[in-house]
């Protein structure tokens, strides 16, 4: 039972986390002015920080980079989803884990949000954008 529980909240988690990533992409490839704001301003502390030529970057391709990396990360968390249905469909089974993909993903999404979170507290940015 306590097996059941977790494995149903690791999934209630991936989808939660996929709705978020997800849900953000149109802001981050359509150069929204929230977008803006945010990887501009990150960008100009990473002038001072890193150089002209890494903050002018981020400024730039921050959001596109960022939009990309959680667009991959969405696709890593729903991998396993597709092997299963694979698994069931095919008359032999996978041979990638799926339970280690789904960690993999669980890990990356995790580095996705502690940078996130890195960014708005450690720099001028902030909480409130």
């Amino acid at each position: 039972m306590k097996k059941r529980v977790i494995h149903i909240f690791s999934w209630l988690t991936v989808l939660w986390i996929a709705k978020v990533f997800l849900f953000s992409l149109p802001y981050k490839f359509s150069g929204h002015p929230d977008t803006q704001h945010i990887f501009g301003t990150i960008g100009q502390w990473m002038q001072g920080v890193f150089g002209a030529s890494v903050g002018e970057w981020f400024s730039s391709y921050g959001a596109i980079a960022v939009g990309l990396a959680e667009l991959s990360v969405s696709l890593l968390l729903f991998l396993p989803v597709i092997l299963f249905i694979n698994n069931k469909l095919s008359t032999h089974e996978s041979k990638i884990s799926q339970s280690l993909i789904h960690s993999l993903g669980g890990l990356a999404a995790s580095g996705i949000m502690a940078g996130a979170v890195f960014f708005h507290l450690a720099t001028p940015l902030g909480i409130e954008v």
